[in-house]
């Protein structure tokens, strides 16, 4: 808010001023969709930011692109772009290029063995396939699988397991 404040005392933008609209959408798909198709039927909606979770950005898809208006999505998700769509955009990394980290980091602990838990959601099979996709490329063994509704809700390791989770 303070950085659209600043640009509407220096004049906004070419002279237009910023309004700045804020939705909670409490992360549930539906809620989100509601919302973009209430910002899509405001004429002087030039783009949306957000929604930040994958589910909700693919629930805003359809919404953005029959109204060509421009969403820049906070999700991670690589189903957010791909495919391309040409009023859709991102700026968070994607699942490669987190899975990629992880991979790096569990390389230099010299860990070779991991369980996966992930959200029962489009982000967690989006990570999940990405863990998969990866693992032998880095030579990484994928033990047991866990998946939850909420990525909140995974086991810890147990003090006997040979596993660390991912």
């Amino acid at each position: 808010r303070a950085h659209i404040d600043d640009l509407n005392v220096a004049g906004g933008i070419d002279g237009h001023r910023l309004e700045l609209q804020l939705f909670d959408t409490r992360g549930e798909p539906d809620t989100a969709a509601a919302a973009a198709r209430q910002l899509v039927a405001n004429p002087r909606v030039a783009a949306i930011i957000g929604p930040s979770t994958t589910a909700e950005t693919m629930a805003v898809v359809p919404v953005v692109e029959a109204a060509r208006v421009p969403l820049m999505s906070l999700a991670a998700g690589d189903e957010v772009v791909k495919p391309v769509r040409p009023w859709v955009f991102k700026d968070a990394p994607g699942d490669t290029q987190a899975v990629g980290r992880i991979y790096d980091h569990l390389a230099r602990r010299d860990v070779a063995r991991v369980a996966i838990a992930c959200a029962d959601d489009s982000f967690g099979r989006g990570g999940e396939a990405a863990l998969k996709e990866m693992a032998e490329a880095v030579q990484m063994t994928l033990g047991h699988r866990h998946s939850a509704a909420h990525a909140s809700a995974t086991p810890a390791p147990s003090s006997k397991s040979t596993e660390h989770v991912v």
